[in-house]
Formats: structure tokens, C-alpha cells, sequence
């Protein structure tokens, strides 16, 4: 009977150690993240904002999901800070043009892409500054948000319904142009209409004959085939600093280090190779627009930069708009127009000039 007792006993204690054992060893559940894009999906650029969210789940060992919504799918564009400022969304990716008053550095970067001659220099600038100043992360603080890095686009051309050749082309064109007063002022000068909305009303602008020109990159052009409401390329434009992600600031500090560590180096690695990307494309879309009719306009590069610098040197621009418009401190402005300037300058010198190729970080 002890012997029958003392194996039931035993036995019992083997099921209750599997249990216990089964329960305290289940993986945690994986904490999941909405994140709202302003890219649309089928974008040329929208496959490494896909690829961040896998590296995410592996660097953190299944620990993070992240969900991605596209655009109209979860915010507007215009909600998108303050719902990821509430904890609504946990991560937010748009672009800064369209909050000016809540990101008004970032936004400077943003306006004036004449002084960038290639991605990569304006992308050399942003990392520089980047780390340089933290008072462009203080913005983003200011408003319960941590900002991971911004994207810098692809060279802007201009699409349009009808050849435009010259600056006197310009005159009366509905053109969805580069963000900022700068840029306005340059094409109202040309008696054209600058317009700002998202990417994903332009098609059906140039369709519906609210647009008559968009000023983006080639690779837009073809991805989301806005060839089919226009057939002429022409007028290069330059290319700002782009969009950036970000993380509700609450959910950021609630990281252990080991998570900071995954979504930093996940962070870098979407800057870096959405700036492959760019570099690699852009001939394959130059050949995908020729096939599909596209004619690419030669416009008179030296009227556009006469008009440009009519309105003001840019820098000198800048300036002005980052103190009177954007209400940035004055001393900042200095400084930070001063180090942005170098870093262009740098880039030059240290690659552009010698065909050094310049490693991300």
C-alpha cells in the first residue's frame, strides 16, 4: 500500500513539474507596434520600410511585431504625430514639411534641396547633423516622440503633361513642388502655382487636371505609374532630407537596452539601404519610362538656377526663414546653417570631387 501510495505520489510530482516547467518556458507573447506610412505600399521605397519591420522581429527575437498601415489605412497624414504623440499609433513615418510648427528645424532640411547635388551628400549632411545636434531630436522629445533617422529621397525631376523647356514654361503650371516657402516664392516668381499635397493624391491630380506637373524622383514616377497621366521629364530640382520614423517617446523609454540596441540598428540599416536603393534604380526606371513613352525634356538648367538664386541664395534664405518663419533661436540658426553648410562642403571635397564612395553611419 506505501509502495502503491509513494508511486502515486511520484507520479504525481512528474505532472506537476511538466506543468510547471510548460508554463514558466512558453515564449511571452510578442508585444506588436501599429506603425502608420505615408509611402504607399507599391512606392519603390516602401520594400525596406517592409524589410525594418522584419529585421525588427529578428534582431529582438520575436520579442517585437510591428504592423504596418498604409496610407488612409489607420491615420491622415496631418494625424499622424499627434496620434503617435498620444500612444494611439507607436510609430509614425511622414515627412516634417507638413507639421512645420512642430519639427521647424527638420523642416529646414526639408526646403531647401538646391544645396544638395546627390542623395548621398544630403544624406552625409543628415547623419552628420544628426549626431552633431540634439536639439533635432529634441523636437521630436518636445512632442513624446523618439526619432530612430529620416530617409533622404532621390533627385526630384519634374513630370509633366506638357514639354516644359524653359523657365518661361513654367508660367501658369499647377506644380506639386518642394515643400516650403523658398520654393513657392522661387516657382511664383515664374508665374507657376506651387501646390504641396501628399504622394498619394498626385496621380489623380494630374488625372483630374487639378496638377499639371509634380516634381518628385524618377523612381516615383515609375512605381506608381504616374506615366500614364503624364509624358515628359524634365527640370532637376535637387533633393531634401526626406521622411523619418519615430516611436511614441512611452514606449521608447519602456525598451530594455537590448531592444534600444535592435531598433537602432535596424534604423541605420533602413537609412543605409534605402540610400542603395535610390542609387541602384534609378537607371532601371530611366529605361521602365522611356518603354512606356516618356520623353525626357532637356530644360535650361542655367535659366532655372538664375531664377533660383533671383530669389535669394539659399543659404542666405535659410536663414532668414529658420528665425522669422520657423522661429527657430537665432544663435541655433547660426550654428546649425554653419555646420550644415561644412558638412555639404565636405562631402564634396572628401567624395564627390575625388569618387571616394562614402560608407553609411
Amino acid at each position: 500500500m506505501k509502495k502503491l501510495l509513494s508511486l502515486k505520489l511520484f507520479g504525481f510530482m512528474i505532472i506537476f513539474s511538466i506543468i510547471c516547467f510548460g508554463l514558466t518556458s512558453a515564449p511571452a507573447e510578442a508585444k506588436v507596434l501599429k506603425w502608420a506610412v505615408f509611402v504607399p505600399q507599391m512606392a519603390y521605397d516602401s520594400p525596406p520600410l517592409k524589410q525594418f519591420v522584419k529585421d525588427i522581429e529578428t534582431y529582438t527575437n520575436g520579442e517585437i511585431e510591428i504592423r504596418i498601415f498604409w496610407p488612409g489605412e489607420a491615420a491622415d497624414i496631418k494625424e499622424m504625430p499627434e496620434l503617435t504623440r498620444r500612444g494611439s499609433l507607436e510609430m509614425t513615418t511622414t515627412a516634417p514639411v507638413f507639421y512645420p510648427s512642430i519639427f521647424p528645424i527638420n523642416v529646414a532640411l526639408q526646403s531647401f534641396p538646391m544645396v544638395f547635388k546627390s542623395p548621398e551628400q544630403a544624406t552625409y549632411a543628415w547623419r552628420g547633423l544628426f549626431r552633431e545636434f540634439p536639439e533635432l531630436q529634441k523636437e521630436f522629445t518636445d512632442f513624446n516622440q523618439y526619432c530612430l533617422n529620416r530617409g533622404t529621397l532621390a533627385m526630384y525631376d519634374t513630370l509633366s503633361k506638357k514639354p516644359l523647356r524653359t523657365v518661361a514654361d513654367l508660367k501658369g503650371v499647377k506644380l506639386r513642388f518642394l515643400p516650403g516657402k523658398y520654393c513657392a516664392d522661387i516657382l511664383r516668381k515664374a508665374g507657376g502655382v506651387p501646390i504641396v499635397n501628399p504622394i498619394s493624391e498626385v496621380y489623380e491630380g494630374l488625372m483630374r487636371g487639378s496638377l499639371d506637373a509634380v516634381s518628385l524622383n524618377l523612381q516615383v514616377f515609375d512605381s506608381l505609374k504616374f506615366y500614364e497621366t503624364a509624358k515628359y521629364v524634365g527640370l532637376s530640382v535637387g533633393t531634401p532630407v526626406g521622411y523619418w520614423i519615430s516611436i511614441n517617446l512611452d514606449v521608447w523609454n519602456g525598451f530594455s537596452p537590448k531592444i534600444k540596441e535592435a531598433f537602432t540598428r535596424a534604423s541605420n540599416e533602413w537609412g543605409a539601404r534605402l540610400l542603395e536603393l535610390i542609387l541602384s534604380s534609378k537607371d532601371e526606371s530611366i529605361k521602365n519610362l522611356k518603354a512606356k513613352g516618356v520623353q525626357f525634356i532637356d530644360f535650361d538648367q542655367k535659366g532655372w538656377n538664375d531664377l533660383v538664386y533671383s530669389v535669394g541664395d539659399p543659404w542666405v534664405v535659410a536663414k532668414d526663414y529658420m528665425i522669422k518663419d520657423l522661429k527657430v533661436d537665432a544663435a541655433l540658426t547660426e550654428r546649425f546653417l554653419k555646420r550644415w553648410h561644412e558638412l555639404v562642403d565636405e562631402y564634396e571635397e572628401n567624395y564627390a570631387s575625388t569618387g571616394k564612395k562614402w560608407k553609411y553611419e
